[in-house]
């Protein structure tokens, strides 16, 4: 009788793999033909890669039902002859395999070349290499804007899992800074598909230069030599070096500093498009700087965010105390903030996804369901789990799983 006696000769399913040239009248005909022959359909896919389709077809095969696997595969042939279509038969025993391990969404966005290529490879090898397994790979994006993107859904074996979800992420996110291709891995399911809020740093992330450089320079206070620079790491005494700073700004006429600041405020690659997209989307959208309130808040109104937090230099009669309002925005403050907008909106930090440069932004990202490095210094690689190189905010749609035909069609 074998391995599953009778019960299993009943139980066995056939598997029709269809292929050929895109048609509109393709799936309707094959299903028409699996109706004539009164299958049992139980599953189906297909997918298209530029005018060639793959349709695949899973039909119950049960004697009990009268059912005849030779009537089904004769309808489907004569069907595929009239299409012009290639078909392919296999039959395997039903047996329902309980898939062990967890799955994660591994995204990948490179420019279009030979190099994306070879990312490609590299990413697949780091995969094996931790005894993933590839399931699906989606493309997001076809290259038309100069870039493609792959989301992979991989599964890890639960033995030793976290300890492999490591190692693989600082394989991951090695291969990006090599290759200068932007890249990310989280958790697959329901919680990834739950994101609601993304939260941005200010300076070098939604612009392209620092915001509190952007306001002194304006005001003609000079850069001080003591000020932290963007890739050192956090230091305790940063609130007091920004008092410092600010105190030169006294007496100064606070529509004339900020106008001439916002004149030469410049917005990253890709920033207005990602924040229209994502409102368009239901998303909330938020950015906790370190740099001027002053700053943050002309952001939120030009590109529409929700909520915009930065640090405040007092002001009475429409100048400049040379007074910093306390506590002052700092790494910790900015996780602080980021803990008051979820209580606010009543969401997980798993539904969050924080996007950040520099040091300062070190606990907030650390706080969030998945944290993106914008061209971030090394200080925070142990903190994240994506990296973008291209200095496009884009890619933080294609980690949202949202393809390049969505985003074209959202910012329309």
């Amino acid at each position: 009788m074998g391995e599953y006696g009778e019960q299993g000769e009943r139980e066995r399913r056939l598997i029709a793999t269809i292929s050929g040239k895109r048609t509109s009248a393709g799936l309707p005909s094959v299903l028409e033909a699996l109706e004539k022959a009164k299958a049992a359909l139980v599953d189906i896919r297909q997918f298209i890669v530029q005018d060639e389709f793959t349709l695949t077809l899973v039909i119950e095969l049960s004697d009990e039902e009268g059912q005849r696997e030779t009537d089904i595969v004769k309808e489907l042939l004569l069907c595929a002859h009239a299409m012009k279509l290639f078909v392919e038969f296999d039959v395997v025993q039903n047996r329902v395999v309980s898939e062990p391990g967890q799955v994660f969404v591994i995204t990948m966005i490179s420019p279009v070349g030979t190099a994306s290529s070879a990312f490609l490879v590299d990413i697949c090898q780091v995969i094996a290499t931790y005894n993933g397994n590839i399931e699906t790979i989606t493309s997001l994006s076809r290259g038309s804007n100069g870039f493609i993107s792959y989301e992979f859904s991989v599964r890890l074996p639960e033995e030793d899992l976290f300890r492999q979800l490591e190692k693989m992420r600082e394989g991951l996110l090695l291969l990006g800074k090599r290759a200068r291709g932007d890249i990310a891995i989280q958790r697959s399911g329901l919680l990834q598909r739950a994101k609601r809020m993304v939260v941005f740093d200010l300076s070098y992330t939604l612009i392209s230069s620092d915001a509190n450089d952007i306001l002194f320079k304006s005001a003609g206070v000079e850069e001080s030599e003591e000020m932290p620079k963007r890739a050192k790491p956090d230091i305790s005494d940063y609130a007091e070096q920004l008092e410092q700073r600010v105190s030169r700004l006294k007496g100064l006429q606070v529509s004339q500093v900020l106008a001439k600041a916002l004149s030469e405020l410049s917005y990253t690659p890709g920033a207005i498009e990602v924040v229209r997209t994502l409102k368009r989307l239901g998303y909330k959208t938020a950015v906790i700087s370190r740099g001027p309130r002053l700053i943050a808040d002309a952001v939120k109104t030009t590109l529409g965010l929700d909520f915009a937090y930065g640090n405040e230099f007092l002001v009475e009669g429409e100048k400049f105390t040379g007074e910093l309002r306390t506590p002052a925005v700092d790494a910790r403050r900015k996780r602080d903030l980021l803990d008051m907008l979820l209580m606010h909106e009543k969401i997980t930090t798993e539904q969050v996804i924080a996007v950040g440069d520099g040091p300062v932004s070190s606990k907030m990202l650390s706080h969030a369901g998945l944290a993106v490095a914008f061209d971030q210094p090394e200080a925070v690689d142990g903190l994240v789990y994506g990296r973008i190189h291209s200095r496009s905010l884009t890619s933080v749609l294609y980690l949202l799983g949202i393809s390049q035909d969505d985003i074209q069609s959202m910012s329309s």
